[in-house]
């Protein structure tokens, strides 16, 4: 007496009986090609994908459980849904996609279990490497837009090159329509950037009255005096000679004589004292030194205090260096005993 013996193949289930050879067709036979999934080598970056075929080579309904992976140890093998069977004589495409994120090799298992007679349980083996892209080797590959251009990791690409973003054309180009071209209109180019002569062209929105605050925001022209832009916002530079601000919100429209005051609409008010100039040289007087606590220098026509807020630190002792009847000097971080 001889015992069957099992043959599992792709189609169908074959066993031997005692006197003659018979062929049993299986209630669900799943078969699937190719046999194992190679991605070769691939760019890291890239994306992969091929197809398996799952066939139901049998008589009745083939039920599938959800595919697994197993053994990917760096994730970065996918598959795309299946359903959950497969009718007799049917077949459905399963898509097998390779993610590489760093170079080296992967390998892992696709587990497919269903309830098919030849094998409830098949393991596909999957394969790729992963390899650095450059941009020099004259291929379209990894991140790239466009041949060893565009993309994270390569240089900006030139006029007429395929683009994703404006970050993949080179300096001053725009990305229009998917290509790198000059711009027309400053919304093609980045933030702060506006578009002149075709190219885009970085804003000073901190200190340029041109582009204060924002690409093309001209600051309005004082009066008389010259505009200023400082910290994005506009402001004035100090009054021209001869005209005066008192405060009033309109500037610099005032111009005094003596005690009185005529601003640009005619009207005429008196002031107390005599108008300082905003520039000149009132205020541009040079100091023997500048002063320290109540301590000052007094003379018959001026009196020296600290200048721009700063104060003059002690000497070592905190003692006066020279002393007068109109003045006291106080030595400095960087002041010598005067003569």
């Amino acid at each position: 007496m001889h015992r069957a013996l099992p043959v599992l193949a792709l189609g169908a289930l074959v066993t031997y009986g005692c006197s003659s050879a018979t062929t049993r067709r299986s209630r669900a036979v799943i078969t699937f090609a190719p046999l194992a999934v190679e991605f070769g080598s691939q760019i890291v970056g890239t994306t992969a994908t091929q197809e398996l075929v799952l066939s139901n080579g049998g008589s009745f309904v083939l039920l599938l459980s959800l595919p697994r992976i197993l053994g990917d140890t760096r994730t970065v093998f996918r598959t795309s849904p299946i359903p959950s069977q497969i009718e007799a004589g049917a077949s459905v495409h399963l898509k097998v996609i390779y993610l590489p994120t760093a170079e080296g090799a992967d390998g892992a298992s696709l587990v497919l279990e269903s309830n098919a007679d030849n094998a409830p349980e098949v393991r596909i083996p999957l394969a790729g490497h992963a390899a650095a892209a450059t941009c020099t080797d004259g291929v379209l590959d990894g991140r790239e837009t466009d041949v060893d251009c565009g993309g994270k990791t390569c240089s900006g690409c030139g006029d007429g090159k395929k683009c994703g973003t404006l970050a993949d054309c080179a300096a001053g180009l725009s990305c229009i329509v998917g290509r790198c071209a000059p711009c027309i209109t400053n919304d093609q180019c980045l933030a702060n950037f506006t578009c002149r002569a075709g190219r885009c062209t970085p804003c000073d929105i901190q200190n340029d009255v041109d582009n204060c605050g924002a690409c093309d925001h001209v600051c309005p022209t004082p009066v008389h005096a010259i505009a200023r832009c400082v910290q994005g916002v506009c402001g004035r530079g100090p009054c021209a000679q001869g005209s005066f601000d008192l405060g009033d919100g309109a500037g610099c429209d005032w111009s005094c004589v003596g005690r009185l005051c005529t601003n640009g609409a005619g009207k005429t008010i008196p002031v107390s004292n005599p108008v300082l100039p905003e520039t000149g040289t009132a205020f541009q007087t040079v100091a023997a030194g500048s002063s320290y606590g109540a301590r000052k220098q007094v003379g018959r026509s001026f009196v020296n205090i600290g200048v721009l807020a700063e104060p003059t630190p002690p000497n070592a002792q905190g003692a006066s260096e020279q002393t007068g009847t109109h003045f006291v000097n106080v030595g400095g971080v960087n002041a010598s005993r005067p003569p």
